[in-house]
């Protein structure tokens, strides 16, 4: 953790100059159907997140793995990233995969699950 860089703060997740890797935060307790809205705030040209599901302790291996999209970095350089999860069958819990795959540093901060209940509202 960085405690002199943050989003609106002073403390963020960082990785400084790794070849490649990941961090994660894992979504317990989902189910078939269950919709979320992701969201990742990030510093660094290459910062990248996907989603993985897993049921138990095993990965979902026939679901694809949705990427999180990012927005133009605003004045103070962090960018939002999004993306919109549908958990499929099998799935108990789903991962975001905070990724690394370069020589820069890159920060992560503000990462937000948000549940999607509109199509029941309906």
């Amino acid at each position: 953790t960085d405690a002199s860089v943050g989003r609106g703060d002073s403390f963020s997740l960082f990785a400084d100059h790794v070849k490649r890797g990941c961090a994660w935060v894992t979504v317990k307790n989902v189910k078939e159907g269950d919709r979320y809205v992701v969201r990742v705030a990030a510093k660094g040209e290459r910062a990248n997140f996907e989603i993985g599901y897993h049921g138990g302790a095993v990965e979902c291996v026939d679901s694809f793995r949705p990427r999180g999209e990012f927005r133009r970095p605003g004045a103070d350089g962090w960018r939002e990233g999004y993306a919109y999860v549908i958990v499929p069958k099998g799935a108990d819990n789903f991962c975001i995969y905070l990724g690394v795959d370069s020589n820069e540093t890159i920060w992560y901060d503000d990462v937000a699950v948000y549940a999607d209940d509109l199509q029941e509202r309906k």
